[in-house]
């Protein structure tokens, strides 16, 4: 079995050596790095991945604003709550 190692460039891209070239001979680490990191950069996916990961963004945002604003809601006295 060769030695296989990923190594990374000063650009952050991940580089597989010569000497792995199959998908079967990656470690379970540089498998999943060769997967997400792409994801991660939107190389993968293009505008319409980049689209649904911005709109799950603000959605995750949206959701803690409002968790956050309800829980301060029902912290306060009844007696001090606006109508």
């Amino acid at each position: 079995m060769p030695n296989i190692r990923s190594t990374r460039r000063r650009e952050d891209c991940l580089l597989i050596r010569p000497s792995a070239q199959r998908w079967d001979q990656l470690d379970p680490g540089a498998r999943a790095v060769s997967v997400i990191y792409p994801l991660h950069t939107g190389e993968l996916g293009g505008p319409l991945l980049m689209t649904v990961r911005g709109v799950d963004g603000l959605a995750l945002f949206g959701l803690s604003v409002t968790g956050v604003w309800q829980w301060w809601r029902r912290r306060m006295p009844s007696g001090t709550r606006s109508r």
